[in-house]
């Protein structure tokens, strides 16, 4: 990666994740033998703050300066100062030299790549190497502190000590990984700059002490800029992430709702809606979010809104995908989230097929059994779930017979769409034939072999059952007849001279003797 410059404090981005670290250098100085200091022990030094983001994983540049002429009080030539060792690491609380940051802790890991002196100064001005009291530019070492996590020692490889005389300064350029530990545990962390300075002396302005340090704070934030986006999609009011959903009956009324947040902590802009079904979404109550401020298509931090879309129920699973993106601040990638949401189109039926002695004879027309009075006749009932969801307290009715009580069941499983199985069942009724020319039972007129408009037996079936969880009921019905067989017979009726006279006491001719008969 193109390592990219940092002066103070810098901006540290992840594809989701930008945040700001403060950087501590310090200096310990020390004075060459014989030399003295001027009486000043409080350097201000170079920290200037410029911000702009940074890819975690990349390479993160460090530039800053160093020298006597950072002193408050000039130094007299020909005194000189010797940085003997030096330090570099992060400083959150800024309260004492090393209150360092925990960064495993705080989800960040940085580590020193190299360290390098003379780079140009981030305005492009050049700038002076650093080099020990031999004159060579300085080439260092890098020892990570074992005390305190996130610092570093630099020291220079030939073991002498950095000089510089009155005015004089040097750059020294740091190269950082930074890189991701775990989640980050704060998104705002006080904190500041600290460049701190410490040297020996035996000034008596400075209270005698061998080593002493000062710093320039240039206070600030830690700020992780964590854009982030959220949608939940309901179907009819349930959140309905996996199936089945609520149950809608077919033909009936959908009504999508889409709630999207912005759970991150930058404002987006761009914020987009759409379906992987339905397509864009774009009926969303900007004017009704949480924060109404904002325009229309941008959310602030935590502020929602709700987008709706509307459909008629089909049968059967259904399954769509609200989705959504936004654009966040600095260049950052744009954030996205998506949540499935499920309903499933409720389509309860029954059928019952009825049949006499194994004929079904749905009409008083279609071919029958034939049963003779007293003879035994088998009424059977075919119950059938032909629905897509499951029916309870299933019942079953004749019209002449009156409720069956042999059905083996009383639910039935959905449609599997194979014969036989959870969703079939069958019951019978036995019973005796009737002599249907002077029954007592229902008869219409009907076709009994080639006989028409002959007394037949009807008797209907019905099938009624329950879709318990919308609370829908179904029902159907199915005739079924039977006949008794028509036996030959023959009549004669015998009349004398008009009369029929079957009795000799019914009116009869009377005819003279010898008269025609």
């Amino acid at each position: 990666m193109n390592p990219l410059t940092w002066f103070g404090s810098t901006l540290i981005r992840a594809p989701n994740i930008i945040f700001k670290i403060p950087i501590v250098l310090f200096l310990i100085l020390g004075a060459l033998p014989g030399q003295a200091l001027a009486q000043t022990c409080n350097p201000a030094l170079d920290s200037t703050v410029v911000e702009f983001p940074v890819l975690l994983g990349d390479t993160v540049h460090v530039h800053t300066d160093i020298g006597a002429q950072t002193l408050s009080g000039a130094l007299t030539p020909p005194t000189m100062l010797m940085i003997q060792d030096f330090q570099f690491g992060l400083d959150c609380a800024a309260t004492e030299l090393h209150d360092m940051c925990n960064l495993q802790g705080n989800g960040i890991t940085f580590d020193v790549l190299s360290i390098t002196t003379g780079g140009p100064h981030p305005s492009g001005a050049a700038e002076q190497a650093c080099r020990d009291s031999a004159g060579n530019v300085a080439v260092f070492n890098v020892t990570p502190d074992p005390t305190y996590d996130g610092t570093w020692h630099f020291s220079t490889q030939t073991g002498l000590p950095l000089v510089f005389t009155a005015d004089s300064t040097c750059s020294i350029d740091f190269e950082l990984d930074i890189a991701p530990n775990g989640p980050l545990v704060d998104p705002f962390m006080p904190g500041n700059i600290n460049l701190a300075m410490g040297w020996s002396t035996d000034d008596a302005s400075c209270n005698t002490f061998p080593v002493k340090t000062a710093s320039a704070d240039s206070t600030f934030g830690l700020f992780v800029f964590d854009p982030s986006i959220d949608i939940e999609k309901a179907t009819n009011g349930e959140d309905a992430d996996t199936p089945t959903g609520p149950y809608i009956p077919v033909g009936d009324p959908v009504n999508w709702t889409y709630v999207v947040t912005n759970d991150g902590n930058v404002p987006l802009t761009n914020v987009q809606v759409s379906d992987n079904v339905l397509g864009p979404i774009g009926n969303c109550d900007w004017a009704n979010s949480s924060d109404p401020a904002t325009p229309t298509g941008e959310l602030s931090p935590s502020e929602n809104v709700t987008c709706s879309a509307t459909g008629t129920a089909t049968a059967g699973q259904y399954a769509n995908t609200g989705n959504v993106e936004g654009t966040p601040p600095a260049g950052l990638p744009n954030v996205t989230d998506s949540d499935p949401s499920h309903y499933f189109g409720a389509q309860p039926s029954i059928v019952i097929e009825k049949e006499t002695n194994g004929f079904q004879a749905d009409l008083a027309t279609d071919p029958m059994d034939q049963v003779a009075p007293g003879d035994p006749v088998i009424w059977t009932y075919f119950v059938h779930n032909t629905g897509n969801v499951p029916l309870d307290n299933i019942t079953v009715v004749d019209d002449q017979t009156g409720a069956v009580a042999t059905c083996p069941a009383n639910s039935l499983a959905p449609d599997d769409g194979a014969p036989g199985g959870p969703d079939e069942m069958t019951c019978t009724v036995i019973g005796t034939a009737d002599d249907l020319l002077f029954t007592t039972f229902k008869t219409v007129p009907g076709l009994c072999g080639s006989y028409p408009n002959t007394p037949v037996y009807e008797n209907k079936g019905t099938a009624t059952g329950e879709f318990l969880l919308l609370g829908l009921t179904v029902q159907d019905d199915d005739f079924s007849h039977y006949c008794n067989p028509q036996i030959p017979s023959i009549v004669i009726e015998k009349e004398t001279n008009g009369f029929q006279a079957d009795l000799a006491t019914d009116p009869m001719d009377q005819v003279a003797p010898g008269d025609p008969v």
